[in-house]
């Protein structure tokens, strides 16, 4: 009978040593490994250096918006902590001096020791850049959901000004005609006084 109760207490330190060995390969294999690699979709590309562009009078037409899918690589424990805001992708057009469109670089900020950058889902974007111009645009007003009675109509409308500034790139504004300014009377049903 003693014999068989030291038997039984010489396998319960071995069974947990089996348990504890399989917790910490799991540990290992699914949170700390370190070839683990992800993805991070959406990360908005940042353009940099538009202030110079704005000292050379240059303006950006398009370019802005653009996102990228960035995967990266290293511990998952370090990974797990961040998402697509945390992560940094820019642009540079420090290079550009005149208007015309640029295939513009992108690269990925700093990333703290331990994880590395692996792949863009591409490599650059097309930005397009244009002079920095002001013209004066005339202003027409119009009216628009009006209904009158019948011995009614509307005359001439008149705004403040006759004409407004408007700023931006040289090949948007040269397509400017006019302003717009638009009166809406929809909500007043039949006109009749």
């Amino acid at each position: 009978m003693r014999k068989k109760k030291k038997k039984t207490l010489d396998i319960l330190p071995k069974i947990l040593c089996v348990v504890f060995a399989i917790v910490i390969w799991f540990y290992v294999m699914q949170v700390d490994r370190t070839d683990y690699e992800e993805t991070f979709d959406g990360v908005e590309i940042v353009l940099a250096n538009t202030s110079l562009l704005e000292e050379r009078n240059l303006s950006v037409i398009s370019g802005k918006g653009y996102t990228v899918d960035v995967t990266l690589s290293g511990k998952k424990s370090n990974i797990n902590k961040y998402s697509s805001d945390d992560i940094k992708v820019t642009a540079d057009l420090k290079d550009i001096s005149e208007a015309g469109e640029y295939k513009i670089p992108i690269s990925v900020g700093t990333l703290p020791a331990g994880i590395t950058f692996e792949e863009f889902e591409y490599n650059e974007i097309t930005v397009y850049v244009d002079e920095k111009t002001s013209a004066s645009v005339s202003i027409e007003a119009k009216v628009s959901g009006a209904i009158f009675g019948q011995e009614y109509e509307y005359g001439q409308l008149e705004t403040e000004f006759d004409s407004v500034m408007v700023s931006g790139p040289k090949k948007l504004i040269e397509t400017i005609d006019h302003a717009s300014a638009s009166v809406d009377f929809s909500t007043l049903g039949i006109i009749s006084e």
